[in-house]
């Protein structure tokens, strides 16, 4: 199942976070997981959200792996 959030969604709104040479891959996984917890925390989320509902996924989404990279950045 896809991510609510592509890499470039992550890029815009989070570039400082983002570790040097981290790829697309890589990004592409945490925000699969990031939409994976969100699917089985609210299991009613429609298979293909559309609209407002797309948007606040993609916000949440991101907020998720923000706060994930910023945790492990404050770890270091």
């Amino acid at each position: 199942m896809p991510a609510y959030a592509s890499p470039d969604d992550l890029r815009a709104r989070a570039r400082r976070l983002i570790p040097d040479g981290m790829s697309d891959e890589d990004l592409q996984v945490l925000l699969e997981d990031a939409s994976v917890f969100l699917r089985a925390t609210y299991p009613t989320i429609p298979e293909s959200p559309d609209g407002l509902l797309a948007s606040v996924l993609r916000v949440v989404t991101v907020a998720i792996v923000k706060r994930a990279l910023l945790a492990e950045k404050n770890a270091e």
